[in-house]
């Protein structure tokens, strides 16, 4: 499809001819109901004034669902252009032709948590740059300093996973196969 920036403009078209869509139906219930009010029947002035309320509710809860259900992939979009920022080169690597993916571990998290933070540099204050999830294969590249987690003796792991993603891992949370 493209990147981020062609799917806003896309996805912000859509936003528009969806709101466009609730509005001309707001704005036709609305006539509708102004017609009823100038007929000579009770019954169609008091079921006019009740169209013409629903048709201005029904507009502002309409543009408001709208942009509520649109607004969770905007703040997807958004999150991987934050991701692009901070990591430039995109955790995508490529794997040379000189290096053959050989899984040598598999993640294997004891509690529940959301995946292996991966990082760029083999220090354990460092923020992460992603997460790869438990049963995940990976190749073990290079070994790092000690380190103490959750009272667990290990060291970090340079690894690459079969996806390319490669950085930098707590040994204590792989297995070797």
């Amino acid at each position: 499809m493209g990147n981020n920036n062609e799917i806003r403009k896309r996805m912000e078209t859509c936003r528009m001819v969806l709101l466009a869509i609730v509005w001309i139906f707001g704005i036709s219930e609305m006539i509708g109901g102004i017609a009823m009010i100038t007929g000579d029947s009770d019954f169609l002035r008091l079921f006019g004034i009740a169209a013409i309320i629903v048709s201005i509710l029904g507009s502002i809860i309409g543009h408001f669902l709208v942009n509520v259900v649109l607004a969770i992939p905007f703040i997807l979009l958004n999150n991987g252009d934050y991701l692009a920022a901070i990591v430039p080169e995109g955790k995508h690597i490529g794997l040379t032709s000189n290096l053959e993916f050989i899984p040598t571990h598999r993640v294997k998290l004891i509690t529940d948590i959301e995946g292996l933070k991966i990082r760029k540099e083999p220090i354990a204050t460092k923020e992460h740059i992603t997460k790869i999830p438990n049963g995940t294969e990976v190749q073990h590249i290079n070994t790092g300093g000690d380190v103490f987690l959750n009272d667990i003796k290990g060291q970090f792991f340079e690894i690459v996973t079969r996806d390319g993603i490669r950085g930098w891992c707590f040994s204590g949370h792989l297995e070797k196969i």
